[in-house]
């Protein structure tokens, strides 16, 4: 008996002894240490495609800042190609706003952004002027980080990743070094990131945290703690400058700044057993526009040093384990138990919910509930909006964040337009509309636009929704403007110019669909009075009364108001003139305008449209289509084609020649188009025979302030006109 249980006692040792061996590591554990550097960080995604390349595993990461970002979506099971992918094709001026994309906004709000395009604004709040906050709170940022995320198993816990990870930040009330292991992952990359001055505080655990390149720019001690045997440290951190860089303050400001990183990122690079260092000289933190250019240089810096990483590559067999170890399967979805909203103080929390799709019941659809997001942040009540999820009985609930502005509910904004053909005519405008948003729970609102200048205009409305999905609404509204309309000969000469006065009262009940467009029907009552203010005695004067219906459609899928380089645009109007509506005429005139993008990279072309038809009545001279203009006929002065028909179209293109700096604009365009049009009194005369001609090229830049053209147009016979526009739009 005493034998046999040695004998089992030996077999036991031997066998687990065995175990022990063959569940030891067989080769060392590979940490990385990706370090914070603006947008210069995007070097690491190019160090990690050739780690992937050479078949170099990846066992823990730690980031600071950018390499929070990058570090954490790769570890979260984020492929290198598709975080490359994203980051070189992204539109970083959006990226790093926290106003919604114009795409998401809902349509009233593209409204606002289409004619008010200095992209600043104020809000009243108790009385008093407040600005917009300063700080960037990362929203579009999260957004893309969240979409990269989707379809992946979310983890609060960071060190059962598909590769555990930590971000390093700064909690600026104390100035300490805060490792963060666990919690939202996207906050965290956040909170690492948030260079002071440009991003806010995040607040995690009850701590305002900040960069972590302010204690620790490149964190291979975090990555040794995890357990990582070997740490390969990508730094790409703004090296310090020499005197001669040093001839201006912002060159001692940015180098007193370098100071706080460099210091603390020395003892790091020695305590790593490899640095990966790409040559970044010529990009800066800021420059973002450069961030496809900062990937390919870290795959140079890789590559140059193909043989040390090759030390620690895996055969194929190896590697396909590693990888499969590293990317398991999804899990199923849940349910979705409820949903509620968090946070909404003014805002009805039925408006949120109002414009969410998913419903308790459906399945966890986390592209779905993105989506929504966007739907929610495009009403533009919040300055920032997440999501989280709940375990309870029967599924998760949905728990909606919303930060509400702290600037509103009035807002201000502006716009700019001015014109010079440099031939004598000139057009300026200033203007501003004064919105005040949630009168009700309905999300009512009362906007005020006014405009001074060659075309004064006073506009006020009153928009009601009458269901907190914002669908339908009903709309009364006053417009009062005054306007100088120019009349031209056959020759193209003009010969006389009126000035016109006109006050309009209107009620409007429509449908808006989203973010993409309204349509709208109404009725409205009008007093017109206009006499020649320039021209030969004896030109007729005019005052009378109009009245009629209309009807209005609008669409927008651009991707931007000013200069767009994807996307359509479409408006349709129908107005019904009737005596029986207090007009002194009857007749009716059907408008149509579109305009079509379609954009490769920094390419864009387009093909714009308009019609306009009397449909078989006579319209009156004050209301006829008109012809000529930048981007309508370029080649002819602005109105110098009228009548009851009419119709032009136009083929262009644009080619981005320049990036302008990340919050100063979307970049420097050239580019052409050729145009052809004319407008006729009856059907009888139209004919594409009697065509105008015109032919554009421009030069152009989308900035904070509008968009600025310079711009020559050709039409016939010797016709040509100049152009020098700020605020102007295709």
């Amino acid at each position: 008996m005493f034998r046999t249980l040695a004998f089992l006692g030996f077999a036991l040792l031997l066998f687990s002894s065995v175990g022990a061996e063959e569940s030891s590591p067989s080769r060392p554990k590979i940490g990385l240490a990706l370090g914070g550097g603006g947008a210069r960080g995007g070097a690491h995604v190019g160090v990690l495609e050739v780690l992937e390349e050479l078949h170099v595993p990846v066992d823990a990461i730690a980031g600071t800042s950018m390499g929070a970002m990058i570090g954490g979506l790769y570890a979260a099971g984020v492929p290198a190609e598709r975080i490359d992918r994203q980051l070189s094709t992204a539109d970083w001026s959006d990226l790093l706003d926290d106003r919604p994309s114009y795409r998401d906004l809902v349509f009233r709000r593209k409204e606002d952004a289409s004619r008010y395009l200095v992209d600043f604004e104020l809000g009243i709040r108790g009385g008093k002027i407040r600005q917009a906050r300063g700080f960037r709170a990362g929203q579009n940022l999260a957004f893309e980080a969240r979409a990269l995320l989707v379809g992946l198993p979310p983890e609060n816990d960071f060190s059962r990743l598909p590769i555990p990870f930590r971000a390093v930040a700064t909690d600026v009330e104390t100035g300490d070094r805060v490792i963060l292991a666990e919690g939202d992952l996207v906050e965290s990359m956040l909170a690492s990131l948030a260079v002071p001055g440009v991003f806010s505080p995040v607040e995690i655990g009850g701590r305002l945290l900040i960069d972590g390149g302010i204690t620790d720019n490149l964190p291979v001690d975090v990555v040794r703690e995890q357990g990582a045997d070997v740490v390969i440290a990508v730094d790409v951190g703004t090296p310090l400058v020499d005197r001669e860089a040093l001839r201006s303050a912002f060159g001692v400001l940015g180098q007193t700044s370098t100071f706080l990183t460099r210091k603390n990122t020395e003892p790091s690079l020695s305590n790593a057993d490899l640095v990966v260092t790409p040559d970044l000289r010529d990009i800066s933190s800021a420059e973002f526009a450069s961030t496809a250019t900062a990937i390919e240089r870290g795959r140079a810096a890789a590559l140059a040093m193909r043989d040390q990483l090759s030390r620690y590559a895996l055969d194929d067999a190896a590697w396909q384990a590693y990888l499969a170890a590293r990317r398991p399967p999804p899990p199923e979805p849940g349910r979705i138990a409820s949903i509620r909203v968090e946070g909404a103080r003014r805002v009805d929390p039925r408006l949120v919910l109002g414009r969410m799709k998913v419903a308790p019941g459906d399945a966890v659809d986390v592209r779905a509930l993105r989506e929504d997001l966007v739907r929610v942040f495009g009403l533009d009540y919040f300055s920032r909006v997440s999501l989280s999820f709940e375990p309870m009985v029967g599924g998760d609930a949905v728990v909606v964040r919303v930060e509400e502005k702290d600037w509103g509910p009035t807002y201000v904004r502006f716009g700019l337009e001015a014109e010079d053909d440099l031939q004598g005519d000139a057009f300026h405008a200033v203007r501003a509309s004064v919105t005040k948003t949630l009168l009700n729970r309905l999300g009512g609102e009362w906007r005020n636009d006014f405009q001074i200048g060659s075309v004064p205009i006073f506009r006020s409305e009153l928009y009601q929704p009458i269901e907190f999905r914002g669908r339908f609404f009903v709309s009364p509204w006053i417009e009062v403007l005054r306007q100088h309309p120019a009349l031209y000969d056959d020759e193209g000469n003009r010969f006389a110019r009126y000035d016109v006065h006109s006050g309009t009262a209107g009620l409007d009940g429509g449908v808006q669909f989203g973010s993409v467009g309204e349509m709208r029907i109404g009725l409205s009552r009008s007093h017109i009075r206009a006499y020649a203010d320039t021209g030969a005695t004896g030109l007729p004067s005019f005052d009378l009364d109009a009245g009629g219906a209309h009807l209005r459609l609008s669409i927008s899928t651009t991707d931007r108001p000013a200069i767009p380089t994807r996307g359509a645009e479409v408006t349709a109007g129908l107005d019904v003139s009737r005596a029986s509506l207090g007009a002194e005429a009857d007749y009716d005139r059907a408008t149509l305008g579109s305009a079509l993008f379609f954009g490769a990279g920094r390419h864009t072309g387009f093909v714009i449209a308009q019609a306009a038809s009397a449909l078989g009545s006579t319209i009156p001279i004050y209301d006829q289509f008109t012809l000529g203009g930048l981007f309508n006929l370029s080649g002819y002065a602005e109105g110098e084609f009228r009548g009851s028909y009419g119709g032009s179209g136009g083929v262009g293109y644009h080619f981005r020649i320049a990036a302008l700096p990340a919050g100063l604009g979307k970049g420097v365009y050239v580019g052409g188009l050729v145009e052809a049009g004319n407008a006729w009194d009856t059907t009888a005369e139209i004919s594409l025979d009697d065509l105008h001609y015109s032919f554009t090229v421009l030069l152009g830049a989308d900035t904070i302030a509008g968009p600025v053209f310079f711009a020559y147009g050709a039409g016939e016979a010797g016709s040509t006109k100049l152009y020098l526009t700020v605020g102007r739009t295709f």
